[in-house]
């Protein structure tokens, strides 16, 4: 893959940016200058955050020349290690694209030393890169900003639906038990929104998340009353522990996993299939073949169109090699699974039914994993990258490339 290269013409990019824009000041073009700023400073904040803030202050011709640091890039050459592959990579778009200012910022203010073997990622550090005299990489600085490590906050929408929702079961059921039951969780609840106020949550707006739907707050109002039933550990209260073993299997399973909820088993197996087993012993029942959506609204009508089956099972087959890493939504409503076949498939548990097959990885996947608000999920695979995806994309929307080996395993942060 191409993205083994990636950090080398990451490094050569940042000289590049530099002197376009003090090229594009110099030549009286500032609207341009702060356009292109706007647009691709964001690229190089964590690694230059201290130069981009010197760099942003320059807003004329006089500037560039008055400033120590365009002058210490002007009369120096900032050096760069890049692999013969890595540089041939650069001059060929360069070159395909017809870039010929690049080009030319290439040649008279970049040294680039090219070397066998790997270039490693924190090249930076080296004496001969960058600029000498000049702190190169200042990820210290990024780096002492503040963490939040908290659980991520919940969606306004969302917190505001659920409030709603329990006022007007307490005011409509009044003192009755169902009414007294809304009216504990509606004080639980305000006490959450106190201790999240309180604590240091990361932004909502942080990780981009689809809009929120009514299964979504059922799964909120759900958390609650499990929250309600938690018992404070301690001498008279130790915690308990509830194992499954699976007889039969033959040596054939690879991998497991519970849902959240406790309510599924799902297991992937070496005969290239997922099984499901009801925790609660109910019935797994999808859909049968004539069910439209567009005709049925009710609750009854989709109970109606549901299989007439008992099994507390179901296999799941779509793959085509064996299943090695399976996870189960936060709210058991979907399934991911990987396998041999170098593909990842997402499966509904309404329907049993695979939704989608991602592709993009070159070897078999080992592992997957679903992050804790659903959405996104997580692939490790032989070909030593991890890939971040989204359920609405079937391409990888990140690829993590650096590792010598394969990656074994991969999870989310609690707060995504």
């Amino acid at each position: 893959s191409l993205d083994v290269y990636k950090h080398e013409l990451y490094a050569a990019s940042y000289p590049i940016f530099v002197h376009s824009y003090m090229d594009l000041l110099v030549r009286g073009l500032n609207e341009k200058a702060e356009e292109f700023m706007a647009l691709y400073s964001g690229d190089h904040v964590v690694n230059h955050g201290k130069d981009i803030g010197v760099l942003q202050t320059l807003k004329t011709a006089g500037h560039v020349e008055e400033n120590e640091l365009t002058r210490l890039f002007r009369e120096n050459k900032y050096g760069v290690r890049m692999t013969r592959v890595g540089f041939e990579l650069l001059l060929s778009f360069l070159q395909d694209h017809n870039h010929t200012l690049l080009m030319r910022t290439v040649n008279q203010h970049l040294n680039i030393r090219t070397v066998d073997g790997t270039v490693p990622i924190n090249s930076e550090l080296e004496a001969d890169v960058g600029i000498t005299g000049h702190t190169q990489n200042q990820l210290d600085r990024f780096n002492s900003q503040d963490v939040f490590l908290g659980s991520a906050p919940m969606d306004a929408f969302v917190r505001d639906e659920v409030e709603r929702t329990l006022q007007s079961e307490a005011g409509r059921r009044g003192k009755d038990a169902a009414g007294s039951e809304a009216a504990a969780l509606l004080e639980t609840f305000t006490r959450v929104k106190q201790e999240n106020a309180a604590s240091s949550l990361p932004a909502r707006e942080a990780v981009p998340m689809p809009p929120p739907h009514g299964a979504e707050i059922e799964h909120q109002i759900a958390s609650l009353k499990a929250l309600r039933k938690r018992i404070a550990l301690g001498p008279a209260a130790l915690p308990s522990i509830c194992m499954y073993t699976l007889h039969n299997t033959g040596n054939s399973m690879n991998c497991a996993v519970v849902s959240d909820d406790l309510s599924l088993l799902a297991g992937g197996f070496a005969e290239s299939y997922v099984k499901i087993w009801s925790l609660k012993r109910e019935p797994l029942r999808g859909f049968q073949s004539s069910f439209a959506p567009v005709t049925t609204a009710t609750e009854e009508e989709i109970e109606a169109v549901r299989e007439k089956t008992t099994d507390d099972h179901r296999k799941l087959i779509a793959h085509s090699g064996p299943v090695f890493g399976v996870d189960i939504s936060y709210d058991s409503r979907y399934l991911v699974s990987c396998s041999e076949d170098k593909t990842a498939r997402l499966w509904s548990l309404d329907t049993y039914t695979n939704v989608v097959c991602y592709k993009g990885h070159n070897h078999p996947i080992w592992d997957v994993a679903f992050a804790p608000q659903g959405f996104y999920f997580a692939t490790a695979s032989h070909d030593r990258t991890a890939r971040l995806w989204s359920c609405d994309h079937i391409y990888a929307l990140r690829i993590f490339a650096g590792h010598l080996s394969d990656v074994n395993c991969v999870r989310f942060h609690p707060n995504s």
